[in-house]
C-alpha cells in the first residue's frame, strides 16, 4: 500500500471515479489480455467487486465505482 490511500477499498475507488481513459486502465492493472480472454475479465472484475460493492463497503462513492466498473467490465465482455 502506498502513502496516498487509507486502504484497497479507497484506492480502487479514486481509479474507477476520478480517473478516465488510458489512465484509469493503467491504474486498475488492464490490459488487451482483459479484452481478449474472458476469465481474466472476470477474474479481475470480481477481486474488484468484492471490495467496493456498496452492500459490503460503506464509502460514500461505492455505488458510483460500483457503476464504472460495470461499465468498463460490459466492454470486456
Amino acid at each position: 500500500m502506498n502513502d496516498y490511500f487509507k486502504d484497497e477499498i479507497s484506492k480502487y475507488i479514486f481509479y474507477l471515479v476520478e480517473l478516465k481513459g488510458k489512465l484509469q486502465l493503467d491504474f486498475l492493472g488492464v490490459n488487451i489480455t482483459h479484452y481478449s480472454n474472458k476469465k481474466v475479465a472476470e477474474r479481475w472484475y470480481k477481486e474488484i467487486v468484492k471490495l467496493i460493492h456498496p452492500d459490503k463497503c460503506n464509502h460514500p462513492k461505492a455505488t458510483e465505482a460500483m457503476q464504472a466498473l460495470e461499465k468498463l467490465y460490459s466492454g470486456m465482455k
